[in-house]
């Protein structure tokens, strides 16, 4: 499934590439063959491909950079881009593999979400259980203050280890 793409180093001319970083860019090999990938607009910041470049140029390659594509149709997607460059034909040139994560990248955002309402859930919930303790406390203060039976067994929520039990 991961899209294969080679380009040289000098000039950026892509100079292979196989079926599935075509389909990922909705392109035929004839159509980008020779071309640069600025060319076909295919990284949706340009700025993203000077990086992921300068960073392939000063230390030889580089993993798992994660940045957004363009397909030929306009539409984009999230790519995890991991390069390295190579000889080919007495030529340095760059060896990119291309994995398409936004399926991924969705998962995890819609994860975040469950969490953060999860998280303010449980903050509600833990708040509005120690007011009502609070609340239940005070009542028993008062029917003690009263003379009264208390009408709230609060044992439970005291922390400190029952020394009879075993």
């Amino acid at each position: 499934p991961d899209g294969i793409i080679i380009t040289e180093l000098e000039t950026g001319k892509i100079i292979e590439a196989n079926e599935s970083v075509l389909q990922l860019a909705e392109m035929e090999l004839d159509g980008v063959l020779g071309k640069t990938t600025l060319e076909l607009n295919l990284w949706k910041d340009a700025k993203d491909r000077d990086k992921f470049v300068a960073e392939l140029q000063s230390k030889g390659n580089v993993k798992n950079f994660e940045t957004e594509f363009r397909r030929k149709s306009g539409s984009c997607f999230i790519g995890l881009i991991s390069g390295e460059i190579i000889r080919l034909k007495k030529k340095k040139c760059v060896l990119s593999v291309v994995r398409d994560i936004s399926d991924r990248k969705q998962a995890e955002e819609q994860l975040k979400q469950k969490m953060a309402e999860l998280e303010k859930f449980n903050k509600l919930s833990v708040g509005r259980e120690l007011r009502m303790i609070e609340l239940k406390k005070q009542v028993n203060h008062l029917s003690e203050k009263l003379g009264i039976d208390l009408p709230y067994n609060l044992d439970f929520f005291d922390a400190t280890p029952d020394k009879n039990k075993s």
